[in-house]
């Protein structure tokens, strides 16, 4: 069950991202948190929860998801099941919110630091990206200062806190919103269509509002001091518009999934895992023009952050053998036609619909991978100039590499606040 988000402002998107992880804790009408356990593992295989953004034709799209698993007889009881939690959670229970915050706060803090390389890429990205801003808001360290707030002033912020809950929870579950996928064996979704009309009769009658505009945080370059002893470096930047806005006239092309395999393992595993000594480096190029370059517990900084800017140069001087060259384009081949399982199927079907994605765009990706040469590794080299024309950082990391290179960010600051 899909639910739009599209009207909701970056405050409200916090609140659901909140409200969402309650769902998980808190007592039902109908039952207590115990029972309702009892209840989904003898009647599914499972219900998850998530707030999520997507690029749909150049903007974004916010969203709440409600998934579950079960065998067909159960379908009717595991759709009831997924109703009462999402319709009828006690989402205000002071006790059990009280104990969800201090939780997840502990939780996100450990997460942004397990998987630095990740959160500095993030927010790298929100600098720069609409979409990357939603996701900071949601999952990042803006989400993580909330709880922390939260967590710090519980007793002064719950009546004010319990009111924008509660706002949210109407909003998440609007019929105005909703779209259901269903995977299932053959004409088996005919056992769907029976329980749908009583659980979309419990859903909010609220509208959907004007698309609230999320901007991105913009170039705020920041070193965040953190209980750690290695860095994650990150920059980030768009090849299709340059700093000031303008397009560049640069289309994606899926021969940029094959440099990110040749980055991977050459230039990024060569100078940032083997010279530098951090455990791992990593980059993405994605279809609505963001890119990113990151490492992964790295005891360097700013020697990272130059190689990174050096890449271009790499890219334009490209040379590898016909093997080595096969090799990269069979890498980058196999992340895109992977085994899907059932659900895997279904999500990814789901989701080519949403963003409008159909099997000709796919297959030319594929020709553009197959076709890939050195000629048009050395092509790209614009595209990488393009990302790094933005000059982003953003940097995880023990106090004194952080301080040594203070007059290299817009900002320093303490993960903690």
């Amino acid at each position: 069950f899909h639910f739009s988000l599209d009207d909701l402002n970056a405050e409200e998107l916090q609140m659901t991202a909140l409200v969402v992880e309650l769902l998980k804790y808190v007592d039902t009408d109908q039952f207590t948190t115990n029972e309702l356990n009892d209840e989904l593992n003898i009647k599914t295989g499972g219900i998850s929860f998530a707030v999520g953004v997507l690029p749909v034709k150049g903007e974004t799209h916010t969203y709440f998801s409600a998934k579950v698993k079960c065998f067909e007889e159960h379908l009717e009881e595991a759709v009831n099941l997924l109703s009462e939690i999402i319709l009828h959670s006690h989402v205000t229970d002071k006790k059990k919110l009280k104990e969800t915050v201090a939780e997840l706060k502990a939780t996100e803090k450990g997460d942004l630091l397990a998987s630095g390389h990740l959160t500095a890429a993030g927010r790298a990205l929100s600098y720069i990206s609409k979409s990357s801003a939603i996701k900071e808001k949601i999952d990042g360290i803006d989400y993580f200062r909330l709880l922390e707030k939260l967590d710090k002033n519980f007793e002064t912020e719950y009546e004010e806190l319990s009111k924008k809950i509660l706002s949210v929870y109407q909003k998440i579950t609007r019929k105005s919103g909703l779209m259901v996928s269903y995977t299932a064996k053959n004409d088996a979704v005919k056992r769907l269509e029976p329980v749908l009309p009583e659980f979309i009769a419990g859903l909010s009658e609220e509208k959907m509002g004007e698309k609230a505009e999320i901007q991105p945080l913009g170039n705020l370059n920041e070193g965040f001091r953190a209980a750690s002893q290695v860095q994650y470096v990150a920059t980030a930047g768009n090849y299709k518009f340059r700093p000031d806005g303008t397009r560049t006239n640069l289309p994606y092309t899926a021969a940029l999934s094959v440099l990110q395999v040749i980055f991977s393992y050459d230039y990024l595993w060569i100078n940032v895992r083997v010279k530098g000594g951090a455990y791992g480096a990593m980059c993405d190029f994605r279809k609505n023009g963001t890119g990113y370059f990151t490492s992964y517990r790295d005891p360097n900084l700013m020697e990272t952050y130059d190689i990174y800017q050096d890449a271009v140069s790499y890219v334009k001087n490209f040379d590898a053998s016909d093997r080595d060259m096969l090799k990269y384009v069979i890498g980058a081949i196999a992340k895109m036609d992977s085994p899907l399982t059932p659900a895997a199927e279904g999500a990814v079907s789901f989701g080519a619909y949403i963003t409008g994605q159909t099997n000709e765009k796919l297959q030319k990706g594929r020709d553009e991978v197959l076709s890939c040469n050195q000629e048009t590794i050395r092509s790209l080299a614009p595209y990488i100039e393009a990302i790094l024309s933005y000059k982003t950082i953003t940097a995880l990391g023990d106090e004194g590499k952080i301080d040594a290179a203070k007059d290299r960010f817009g900002k320093v600051l303490n993960l903690n606040s």
